[in-house]
């Protein structure tokens, strides 16, 4: 049998009276993880004491893994790509107060077949508005060391959604639009529009695209 005393001297541990309201015996204990002291009216070799903080991070670590775990399993049981569930979530957004969402079915439809080409909810938005409008566009074309967000042949329109950082530097806008007039021609135009007015107000974009690209 072995002693408390025995225990005591073996790990080091503090006995200390009168910690609880009771005036008993408590064990100090190091943490297994950080070796703050922990208190303890009993104590076993065989078991792992832990800190509050310690438990509290051991929980959310779990937490977190159950959630990864979880995600994985609708991966596997559900066919959607990730770019496919961010499209849908993209609609769901965009058409979250509006009621004319049925108008916009085939255009949703078309959009979702190149879902992959999208490189933002807003570029998504647009890509919907410009369909249903009934233009035929090219996402993500290629030209020289650049990619354009929107290729419009039919009317010689490039259309460029801008984040803030880009669309805040208009040097590298300017020679951006050079490159895409050299190459397509000066009769092209090019449109950047913001990621901030497109996620503030589709609406309006929507009617801004009806002036603009006529």
């Amino acid at each position: 049998m072995i002693f408390k005393a025995e225990i005591e001297n073996y790990l080091g541990l503090d006995v200390i009276r009168g910690r609880d309201a009771f005036g008993r015996k408590m064990y100090k204990i190091p943490c297994s993880v950080c070796r703050k002291p922990v208190f303890r009216r009993a104590f076993s070799i065989k078991n792992v004491y832990k800190c509050d903080y310690c438990k509290l991070v051991e929980k959310e670590k779990w937490k977190s893994l159950e959630k990864e775990l979880t995600e994985r399993l609708l991966d596997e049981l559900n066919p959607q790509t990730r770019a496919e569930r961010k499209f849908d979530k993209a609609v769901q957004k965009m058409f979250l107060k509006r009621k004319d969402i049925e108008e916009y079915s085939r255009a949703i439809k078309a959009a979702k077949t190149r879902c992959e080409l999208y490189d933002s909810i807003p570029e998504i938005f647009v890509a919907i508005e410009l369909l249903h409008q009934g233009y035929r566009i090219i996402p993500q074309q290629k030209l020289a060391s650049y990619r354009l967000d929107f290729v419009i042949p039919d009317i010689k329109t490039v259309i460029e959604v801008d984040s803030k950082i880009f669309h805040s530097n208009k040097d590298r806008e300017i020679i951006k639009d050079f490159a895409i007039k050299n190459n397509l021609g000066q009769d092209w135009k090019v449109l950047h529009i913001a990621t901030d007015y497109i996620m503030k107000d589709m609406i309006k974009i929507a009617s801004y695209f009806r002036e603009v690209l006529k």
